[in-house]
């Protein structure tokens, strides 16, 4: 059984229940610590109330990796969209004959994805059965984020996104409050042994992890525009993270997410943790 099958079990066992309760039982086994949603709460706690209280339908419409091209594109910016190859309802309408040798398959309402780095070398039953799997499941019930549960399930193929230099692209992540980004994550080789720097909106490295991993990284071509798509894109919410590639310049979207880590971020300090919270009203 995987980590996210264990995620899985644990949230359907408390979805049923009451939400201000499961809630608080989901955290404590996650985090080991108490939830509180009244009073003075940090970023981890914010976000779990507004997961219990507030998102619908356009946080579960910008969640769907499917109908979020079409927010992207009302903004202005279809240039930045992956190139798509092919959408699917069911694993059975895939042609893996007709894929190209290096791509990406993905559920719309999931996360994680199938990278296929070459396609004559890929066990295209193993893949199968994985996106099967996953495109069954209720994601909301993984980490009872509510939200999820109205995203009808397809399974989409884009681009293969190569940098020449990394496995999977760097992942640069902001975090935005009320429109404005004030961190910026760059995360790399998600899928062997991650490494993950905070950055401010001058690229000043931020010391606001528990884990001091020292890594550094090259401030990105285009980062201004970045940062001014990514004011775009979070559209004055509360808070909303905003996920690019930049490849030479070239910035591709990556997604957009309100309930990150499922509100159990576990690797920023507890005086982050409180003065990002504080960011939210």
């Amino acid at each position: 059984m995987t980590k996210k099958d264990v995620k899985y079990l644990i949230g359907s066992i408390l979805y049923p229940l009451p939400r201000t309760l499961a809630h608080k039982i989901y955290y404590f086994i996650v985090t080991h610590k108490k939830l509180h949603l009244k009073g003075n709460m940090d970023f981890n706690e914010k976000i779990h109330y507004m997961c219990i209280y507030e998102h619908g339908k356009y946080e579960s419409d910008n969640s769907d990796k499917y109908l979020v091209r079409e927010f992207v594109k009302k903004k202005g910016y279809e240039d930045i969209l992956v190139p798509l190859i092919g959408v699917f309802k069911t694993v059975d309408e895939i042609d893996f004959n007709k894929l190209p040798s290096k791509c990406v398959l993905k559920t719309n309402h999931g996360s994680g994805d199938v990278i296929i780095y070459e396609k004559g070398k890929s066990n295209v039953s193993k893949i199968k059965k994985q996106l099967a799997k996953d495109l069954k499941r209720n994601f909301a019930k993984v980490s009872l984020e509510y939200h999820y549960k109205d995203i009808k399930p397809l399974i989409i193929c884009e681009e293969f996104l190569d940098d020449k230099e990394h496995t999977v692209p760097l992942d640069y992540k902001f975090f935005c409050f009320k429109g404005t980004p004030f961190y910026v994550g760059v995360y790399a080789d998600r899928n062997t042994y991650l490494k993950r720097t905070f950055y401010n909106m001058k690229w000043e490295k931020q010391d606001i992890q528990n884990r001091h991993d020292g890594y550094d990284f090259e401030k990105p071509k285009n980062f201004e525009k970045m940062i001014k798509i990514a004011k775009s894109f979070s559209d004055n919410r509360k808070f909303t993270r905003v996920d690019f590639y930049n490849i030479n310049g070239k910035i591709y979207f990556g997604e957009l997410t309100y309930t990150p880590s499922g509100g159990c971020y576990k690797c920023f300090t507890d005086e982050t943790l409180k003065k990002m919270g504080d960011l939210i009203e």
